[in-house]
């Protein structure tokens, strides 16, 4: 399991946000523009907002490297987040989309052969 809280622009945490020492990972979650019914968009806030920012960085993560375990999933959100504050406010901090898909990308044992030019 990896626990999400929500964060405002200013990386600030949600009021309404989950706090505790179970929480792994911050993410965006206050004033999030998202599809609503009848093909308009609205904002909503809330810790689900921020667990589907993580859920997609994990799918990211899983299609570039499909070998990493759960426990490679949370060590590299939790390893690439941005420190924001006290662990059972923000977990491990500010997920970092970019920051985790470099961490999570596969390792090359050698370099992959040159193929000659066709003449």
């Amino acid at each position: 399991m990896i626990a999400v809280t929500a964060t405002d622009i200013d990386d600030q945490l949600f009021t309404g946000a989950t706090r505790g020492n179970h929480i792994a990972v911050s993410a965006p979650g206050v004033d999030i523009l998202v599809p609503a019914p009848e093909a308009t968009y609205q904002m909503t806030t809330g810790t689900s907002v921020a667990t589907a920012h993580v859920s997609g960085i994990v799918g990211l993560l899983l299609e570039r490297n499909p070998r990493l375990t759960p426990a490679d999933v949370r060590r590299i959100l939790t390893g690439s987040a941005k420190r924001l504050g006290p662990n059972e406010q923000f977990g491990a901090g500010l997920i970092d989309p970019g920051k985790a898909l470099q961490l999570g990308a596969p390792r090359s044992v050698e370099a992959p052969a040159t193929v000659p030019a066709r003449r």
